[in-house]
């Protein structure tokens, strides 16, 4: 079987220290997988890895087959695979249209005969590419305002939309709940499940275990740079080496309720 990502052995390092050690992975086309841990686990270093934001220590990252990593970050953008990030990267001081035409203008690229000879099909394509993104998030009321001026819930949603502009195959999502309130993550999940519907393959990274265990399917755990689990969410949330990762203890009945049995939430009705 061909996997949309094979993730085989890869490693960090830095000078003595080890990000993350040796992890193997997969995920096929139309997953919706998970990626968790203790904080320091390695997970933000492994989605670097797997877009070029970090080079390989060792390893090899393939996409569709082909290996990408000596793939520069807008090499691998421009292949389908798209992310946003834990700290948020959006353009304050510019317009939402703006912040999300980075992404499209990364997917369509730009080249000497573009600029000399196609420069209005291009713009019209980033046009279009843009405001698809921006309906799709919900955000096309909001093009022509400041950045600045959105709410950080909203802004969660412009680096989204920023993400889906590139077009992707795959899309790789840092902590897209941290500092969303309770409404605010159901609805989060049901647009993810949204996107899923709808073809896309979904790596996420996320420390509300709630959203993680009731929308993916499957779920890998890392400590310490390494993967120690992976599988559906069920057995994950029971495995003695995932309580013992997250407790310093393997013993069960001392879970988080988060943890042993995670309650859904953004259901679809």
């Amino acid at each position: 079987m061909t996997h949309l990502l094979d993730i085989d052995n890869v490693s960090r390092h830095y000078g003595g220290l080890t990000a993350v050690g040796e992890f193997s992975g997969h995920i096929a086309k139309g997953e919706r997988v998970g990626l968790i841990g203790p904080n320091g686990a390695g997970k933000t270093t492994l989605f670097d890895l797997i877009t070029s934001y970090t080079r390989l220590s060792s390893g090899d990252v393939r996409f569709e087959g082909r290996s990408i990593s000596a793939r520069k970050p807008h090499e691998v953008a421009r292949m389908g695979i798209a992310r946003t990030f834990q700290n948020l990267r959006i353009l304050p001081n510019v317009t939402v249209f703006d912040n999300v035409s980075i992404g499209a203008l990364g997917h369509v690229g730009h080249s000497p005969w573009n600029s000399l000879f196609a420069r209005r099909a291009i713009s019209e394509r980033i046009s279009r590419l843009t405001m698809q993104a921006l309906e799709r998030t919900g955000l096309e009321s909001l093009a022509g305002e400041l950045a600045a001026n959105l709410s950080y819930g909203k802004r969660k949603y412009l680096e989204i939309a920023r993400a889906l502009a590139l077009q992707p195959t795959l899309l790789i999502l840092d902590e897209p709940a941290a500092g969303l309130n309770d409404t605010e993550t159901a609805e989060l999940a049901g647009f993810v499940r949204t996107l899923s519907a709808e073809g896309m393959t979904i790596l996420l990274v996320e420390h509300d275990m709630g959203f993680v265990m009731s929308l993916c399917e499957r779920v890998m755990v890392m400590a310490s740079g390494q993967k120690i689990a992976d599988g559906p969410p069920g057995v994950i949330s029971k495995d003695p080496k995932v309580l013992d990762a997250y407790l310093g203890s393997d013993v069960e009945e001392d879970a988080p309720a988060a943890v042993k049995a995670a309650e859904p939430i953004g259901e679809p009705a």
